[in-house]
């Protein structure tokens, strides 16, 4: 109709989407689906490691396009066709979540090849390999000036964005903050009070089963300690490499009757909500994240929590319950 408001065409690019499990997947999807309800047009481009899932879908609106990769056991996402992929879908605004791939630098090459303007998100998070975490400056200094001719630079938390101020040596106002928000199931579990406690105290430790989440950590604290509190169980919410590693661990540690692991399906928000309510405290020990959005739903839900001090996971100190 005439004097309507046309939507935007926005295009994310990302390393993974789901049903891969993680806080930028979640990001990236909940943010399609939100800007589809506002009527703009999504596209997603994305990796995938086995190439027998290449193609476009649709899904909830959203055009997803996953262009396989070279190497598969390897997180580079190092993908020959995501640049080309890019610029065929075009798009008014080329949105890349995430900098600490491939993935990135080929992104922001697409957009300044087809001449639209790009933002970068950093989505910058903490990993389990030494080396990865040694050249993160490197990679950073390499990208910096595509990410100087960026439209915008946003930061999840204030953590992040004075990080990147400082490491790239921005001006103080270059880089926005736009925290994410907390899923509505976790809020309704708080709200309710509905707890499915059996009694005996319950720690949850929670996040993916990586060694730099700090599940060990928490394992033998609680392995310290669990005499101390009758009934005490530790319960691991999460999947990943590191599970018969953390099992084996209680298992040396004599606990191995005290602790458990639940793998909440991709997507079940109420699922997780549950498992987070049902907690007495949440623990988070991850060495770093950009802002630590399991522990703003593990407060919605009215759990106590423990968290690392270092990185975003710091901001949450600010709120009442957390220790």
């Amino acid at each position: 109709m005439a004097g309507e408001q046309q939507g935007m065409h926005v295009t994310m690019v990302c390393a993974r989407f789901p049903p891969l499990i993680g806080g930028t997947e979640a990001h990236v999807y909940e943010l399609g689906r939100r800007l589809i309800e506002r009527g703009h047009r999504v596209d997603v481009v994305t990796t995938v490691a086995d190439a027998a899932r290449a193609g476009t879908s649709n899904e909830e609106g959203v055009e997803v396009h996953r262009v396989p990769t070279r190497f598969s056991r390897s997180d580079l996402h190092f993908a020959p066709t995501l640049r080309s992929t890019v610029e065929r879908v075009g798009g008014d605004l080329i949105h890349v979540q995430g900098y600490h791939t491939f993935v990135a630098p080929m992104a922001m090459a697409a957009a300044d090849r087809i001449g639209r303007p790009y933002v970068v998100t950093f989505h910058s998070g903490g990993h389990s390999s030494r080396f990865r975490r040694a050249v993160r400056p490197i990679q950073q200094r390499i990208l910096r000036s595509q990410l100087e001719r960026a439209g915008a630079l946003i930061g999840v938390s204030a953590f992040e964005s004075a990080f990147f101020t400082r490491r790239l040596g921005l001006a103080d106002d270059r880089i926005e903050t736009v925290p994410n928000g907390v899923a509505p199931e976790f809020v309704d579990v708080g709200r309710n009070a509905m707890r499915r406690r059996s009694g005996s105290p319950l720690v949850v430790s929670f996040g993916r089963l990586e060694e730099y989440k700090g599940h060990h950590k928490v394992i033998r604290a609680f392995a310290r300690r669990h005499q101390a509190l009758a009934g005490a169980r530790l319960r691991l919410v999460g999947a990943g490499s590191q599970r018969e590693v953390l099992a084996t661990l209680a298992e040396d540690l004599g606990i191995s009757d005290r602790v458990e692991f639940v793998a909440v399906p991709y997507g079940d928000r109420a699922g997780l909500a549950a498992e987070l309510g049902a907690a007495d405290v949440v623990v988070l020990m991850s060495s770093y994240e950009s802002q630590g959005i399991s522990g703003y739903e593990a407060l919605a839900t009215g759990a106590r929590l423990i968290v690392a001090d270092g990185s975003a996971l710091t901001e949450l100190g600010s709120f009442p319950g957390v220790e």
